[in-house]
């Protein structure tokens, strides 16, 4: 018998989490995340619903500090790229990453 176990994807490109934050998080924190996770960016949602807002990039991160803005002042809400899905917004618990 075979116990070869197939590699799948994210096996292969090494896919792992996105960190999601809160929108009332701000973009230090979110520095510090994407910094620990070693992701370029992070899904950003709504603390009631976990609904999906948008996501911060490392690029978002960097304007903030080369505009002379405190990261530690400056909340994910007002930095936030909306999600180019046209169908509406989708809680978290539906949306798949794998």
């Amino acid at each position: 018998m075979d116990y070869r176990r197939k590699a799948s994807l994210a096996d292969v490109v090494g896919l792992r989490p996105v960190p999601v934050l809160h929108a009332r998080c701000t973009v230090g924190e979110a520095a510090r995340q994407i910094y620990m996770s070693g992701c370029d960016a992070l899904i950003v949602a709504d603390e009631e619903d976990d609904t999906i807002l948008g996501v911060i990039t490392s690029r978002d991160v960097v304007a903030v500090i080369a505009q002379s803005l405190d990261p530690e002042e400056v909340t994910l809400a007002q930095r936030l790229h909306p999600p180019a899905y046209r169908g509406g917004y989708q809680p978290l618990s539906e949306v798949w990453f794998g």
